[in-house]
């Protein structure tokens, strides 16, 4: 979606290292490879049809490769603006689902909203029983974003069924689902209270991309007012070529996932930090040898700059952005090559 990477979490603090290269910065949500060229040259020159058609050719698209009928689509620029429109319409409690960025985005928004939290971890922690999906407010509002960011935990489709059956409204956030090959698109037709919001911008590679689009059912539709809003045609030109060039997008959606699994395996042969398998375009870990202010303190110094959440829940995590092939070799290299500071500032002296 078009918004910038600050917006979508809070980044660490950037503080000048004294490293020779210039700084790498793994601390936002950024996809490495940028846009491809046909997306680039899109968004520079858009087609000379009308909005109202590229629209139609955008959603078509949309429909085919997603196999979802055009008419449960809706398009629109931001992703964020269109979930507060849609929340707006409702007056019931908002049901978040911390830590999360899109839960901390609940809470700054709505913040005379009366709200309830559901906490998930990941793996079995991040389930959501059938006793507690029952206490929900059935007038309630539920947002969850599926990768989550940090954790990248993906929302089961049981936990969305339990969820959306107790509430009047849940809304999922998809933005990273490309990163994930996973999505539950499919509820969103079978249910009348699921809408599902998806986004170009996080992985087509192009930040500027205000292009974003939305699925639900043809009675969620007329039940919450739902439709299309207008569109730069720049913007939708490079929808449509990201769309068009799909296995170009694809294969460094590979290349992406590949640098993730190798960070992953890299971080549990490390005794000081214990990652997460995450769905997202990064890696969250647990710090457990020292403290994770020493550990940023040493990737600064070797020019590496990664995210520290600022969720009470989440002091002892790191999160790693996913670079290229390049710079997570650098990654490991700072990694590799401080283990032993660290190891050696947790040892006590005889």
């Amino acid at each position: 979606m078009g918004l910038t990477a600050s917006e979508l979490s809070m980044p660490s603090v950037r503080q000048a290292s004294k490293h020779p290269e210039a700084d790498l910065f793994l601390d936002e949500v950024a996809f490495p490879y940028g846009p491809c060229p046909a997306v680039l040259d899109a968004s520079a020159a858009p087609s000379l049809a009308t909005i109202d058609e590229l629209t139609l050719a955008l959603r078509g698209q949309l429909g085919t490769i997603y196999r979802v009928p055009i008419e449960s689509i809706f398009t629109f620029q931001d992703a964020r603006s269109e979930i507060e429109r849609i929340v707006d319409r409702t007056a019931g409690p908002i049901i978040a689902f911390p830590p999360s960025a899109t839960a901390t985005f609940a809470h700054t928004t709505w913040t005379g909203r009366h709200s309830l939290d559901l906490s998930r971890g990941f793996g079995k922690n991040g389930q959501i029983d059938l006793e507690l999906a029952s206490d929900l407010p059935s007038h309630g509002v539920a947002i969850v974003d599926s990768p989550s960011d940090p954790l990248g935990n993906l929302l089961a489709a049981t936990d969305a069924v339990r969820v959306s059956r107790a509430c009047e409204l849940l809304i999922i956030d998809e933005r990273y689902a490309e990163f994930a090959g996973h999505s539950l698109l499919p509820l969103a037709l079978e249910f009348d209270n699921i809408v599902i919001i998806r986004s170009f911008a996080a992985w087509a590679g192009h930040q500027d991309l205000r292009c974003s689009w939305a699925v639900a059912s043809s009675r969620a539709i007329d039940r919450f007012e739902l439709a299309s809003s207008e569109i730069s045609s720049s913007s939708v030109s490079a929808g449509l070529a990201a769309l068009e060039n799909m296995a170009t997008v694809k294969a460094t959606l590979s290349l992406l996932r590949d640098e993730r699994s190798r960070l992953y395996r890299l971080l549990r042969k490390l005794s000081f930090l214990e990652p997460l398998p995450s769905w997202g375009p990064f890696l969250a870990a647990r710090v457990t040898i020292g403290t994770r202010e020493v550990i940023l303190d040493e990737l600064r110094k070797r020019g590496v700059h990664v995210h520290a959440p600022t969720q009470p829940a989440l002091k002892p995590y790191i999160r790693f952005g996913i670079g290229t092939r390049s710079e997570m070799d650098r990654l490991r290299t700072a990694l590799v090559d401080l283990a032993p500071r660290i190891l050696d500032s947790c040892v006590t002296p005889p």
